[in-house]
């Protein structure tokens, strides 16, 4: 009976190994999904954030849009650009971040530019923060 319960248990402890390197290698699989979509955000997120900030002033920043191989020559195509990260946005973003978007697309004013950059915050770092467009400028 003895030698039928340490046979028992050998199989369970190696059922249970089995399972827990189961459960283990799903675990890092999610995570490195998870791990990948965020470090994909994090890119477009940063290049629309240059895009953005170049709409506010096309001409001062048309050079340093060009050095990211982005050559706009009016700031018409650089709203073209905006409306399609916009619509690739879909795919990934928050409901906010394509709302703060759009919004910033029918009226680009620096404190809307404010709200995107705090709406990608808060996306990609879950972040609850506060903070206005007044407070950060300090008007």
């Amino acid at each position: 009976m003895a030698y039928q319960e340490i046979i028992s248990a050998i199989g369970l402890v190696g059922l249970g190994g089995m399972l827990q390197s189961g459960i283990n290698y799903l675990l890092n699989k999610k995570e490195l999904k998870s791990q990948a979509q965020h470090e994909f955000k994090n890119t477009r997120y940063k290049a629309l954030i240059l895009l953005a900030n170049a709409m506010l002033d096309f001409d001062k920043h048309q050079k340093e849009l060009k050095k990211h191989g982005r050559d706009f020559t009016a700031k018409a195509q650089l709203l073209d650009e905006l409306i399609i990260e916009r619509d690739n946005m879909i795919l990934f973003a928050s409901d906010k971040v394509i709302l703060s978007l759009s919004a910033y697309i029918r009226n680009p004013t620096r404190e809307g530019y404010y709200e995107l950059a705090i709406s990608m915050r808060k996306d990609l770092y879950g972040l609850k923060t506060r903070l206005t467009f007044s407070e950060i400028v300090g008007v």
